[in-house]
């Protein structure tokens, strides 16, 4: 509308919230955020934001259902950033795409090849010296995380248009990895346009209407 918004953080400002229990199944969870002072002096727009956990099995099921209560659309960007333990150092993991990728990464004066064509990548901290790896539009709808020992985590993402993997470059005791399934890229990648309504990545939701985003971790 015109109005410059600050957010306090990166990734938005749901991730900093407080969410308030929202009721449970036998095997479910859910957790409601609304808006309020806090979020509307960073976000001008009414909405709820409702996060259900699901378990069947080895699987969590992560389903976030956005309401837009405003009377006006409103603009926004969703995503997840689950990290899993794991031993980067001396390509003790892997991460495996379903399909080939082929992914390259911004660097300083120019852009490296992460893949070509290929599906695995052995994970180095090293690796993430540029920050994220990240794939607009990937031909996989899941990727997996396996261990030299065996076991494995994997991420199916049927509803995204990005997936990016990263971890801590500045931290060499922070032996996690992240799987971040994004509905789109990040907003930054939408910098050229700066009112969110021009954004081409951001998602438009009339009033009262209702956008469904979900995902799931499979462990063996």
């Amino acid at each position: 509308g015109g109005q410059e918004y600050h957010m306090a953080a990166n990734h938005g400002f749901a991730r900093d919230s407080e969410f308030t229990y929202a009721g449970s199944t036998k095997n479910s969870v859910s957790f409601l955020l609304k808006d309020n002072d806090v979020t509307l002096a960073q976000y001008p727009y009414h909405f709820e934001l409702e996060v259900t956990y699901s378990i069947k099995g080895s699987k969590v099921t992560v389903t976030n259902t956005v309401k837009n209560t405003d009377e006006k659309a409103m603009y926004f960007y969703l995503g997840g950033h689950p990290a899993f333990i794991c031993d980067i150092q001396g390509g003790k993991c892997t991460v495996e795409y379903e399909k080939n990728e082929h992914i390259v990464q911004p660097i300083p004066n120019g852009e490296r090849t992460i893949l070509d064509g290929e599906k695995t990548i052995t994970l180095t901290r090293e690796l993430f010296g540029y920050d994220v790896i990240m794939k607009d539009h990937p031909a996989s709808k899941a990727v997996t995380l396996k261990k030299s020992d065996g076991g494995f985590v994997k991420l199916s993402f049927p509803h995204s248009d990005c997936i990016a993997v990263w971890t801590s470059t500045g931290n060499p005791d922070a032996q996690f990895i992240c799987l971040e399934p994004w509905t789109s890229v990040p907003v930054y990648e939408d910098d050229a346009f700066e009112d969110i309504e021009n954004k081409p990545h951001a998602i438009k939701l009339a009033p009262e209407a209702v956008y469904t985003y979900s995902y799931t971790v499979e462990v063996g």
